[in-house]
């Protein structure tokens, strides 16, 4: 960020802070020195190269600009805290919209789903007059179904991908199969749930270890659920529909840990992963928050992101307010715009701030 013309301290940092947070570009003059601040541009490349194409909205790639065939594209948002980021030709002026966002928003719409089908299944198991049989068979495919979800709603972002292994998910039970195929098509397809609740403050939490949906209770669950969807043999065994009754709770219960709070990789960008809570917001609505990783793989600071919705002043990642984070940060403007934030935010002389008294800030 260029320093502004004057010496007025006071209301250029507070436009600063509003076009670092907001991405609002001052237009009034400043109240101080009378002149209108300027701040340069905050698109920031993230290293685009030829020899590793990213996708646009439209689903293609794009290594080349398709208007005047140079190679000068680069990775552009039009502000800190806009993950919307474009593809542009530094050539001809070319740009696309990267399909990041999209993707994102389509996972986020299943998830949303999956919320609403395990609504589904609590009110199966406590509606009245409905016979046991059909009580049980109409739960175990609500199951089911959820758990299709949760194998392949990774794949978003690549299209052609993600049709052909719903359509042989849907029409195979071999699961160990499928996980194997998925596995090998995206090494990180699976959910990593987090223990939000035991996190080291200003850490990253740890990974949850046990009481979860892993990939072999879900092989599992998957061939039950799929054997009690087909007429029964009459020369077989017969179905043990109390069992499937006692079973269920547990199995919706290790869903929730698994995905309650998680972490996800999409298809196109490994070296990035987003938060997500189905219940975290305020209001109980899905969270989505995006971070970058180090080549250690240890998560970036995705501040100002987590404070822009609400200005909530706390990070949902590290389970603390944005001060106590110790997370390397994604731009080096972060570290100017935390200090600004800071003086900004920290309370007057005698009052206790939220990060000693573990309140979550909310503005």
């Amino acid at each position: 960020m260029r320093e502004p013309p004057g010496d007025c301290r006071s209301g250029h940092r507070e436009a600063a802070l509003a076009f670092l947070i907001e991405g609002v570009r001052p237009t009034e003059p400043c109240p101080e020195c009378g002149e209108v601040p300027e701040f340069d541009g905050a698109a920031m490349s993230l290293d685009f190269r030829s020899d590793g194409p990213v996708k646009g909205v439209d689903g293609r790639e794009y290594s080349i600009c398709p208007q005047c065939g140079e190679d000068a594209l680069e990775l552009q948002g039009k502000s800190i805290v806009d993950w919307g980021w474009k593809i542009v030709c530094l050539g001809c002026g070319w740009e696309k919209k990267q399909a990041e966002s999209l993707d994102i928003g389509q996972y986020c719409d299943l998830m949303e789903e999956v919320k609403s089908r395990l609504e589904s299944i609590s009110q199966l198991l406590d509606a009245p007059g409905i016979t046991g049989r059909t009580r049980v068979e109409s739960i175990c495919l609500q199951l089911r179904m959820v758990l299709e979800l949760i194998v392949f709603s990774s794949l978003v972002s690549n299209k052609d991908v993600w049709q052909r292994s719903k359509k042989e998910l849907q029409s195979s039970q071999d699961m160990s199969k499928k996980l194997r195929e998925l596995k090998r098509l995206h090494a990180n397809f699976y959910p990593t749930p987090l223990a939000i609740e035991g996190a080291i403050p200003g850490e990253e939490p740890a990974v949850r270890r046990d009481g979860f949906m892993d990939e072999g209770k879900l092989r599992k669950v998957y061939g039950r659920l799929g054997n009690i969807l087909h007429a029964e043999n009459p020369m077989g065994k017969e179905t043990d529909y109390g069992a499937f009754m006692e079973a269920v709770p547990k199995w919706v219960s290790e869903v929730v840990n698994l995905l309650e709070c998680h972490k996800v990789h999409l298809y196109h960008h490994p070296e990035e992963f987003y938060l997500i809570k189905l219940f975290g917001d305020v209001d109980g609505d899905l969270m989505c928050i995006g971070f970058k990783t180090t080549v250690e793989g240890q998560a970036k600071c995705a501040w100002p992101d987590c404070v822009s919705s609400s200005m909530r002043l706390y990070c949902e990642y590290i389970g603390r307010p944005w001060t106590g984070c110790r997370l390397p940060e994604i731009e080096p403007a972060q570290t100017e715009a935390k200090t600004l934030a800071g003086e900004i935010d920290s309370p007057p002389a005698g009052e206790v701030h939220p990060e000693d008294s573990g309140q979550h800030p909310i503005e």
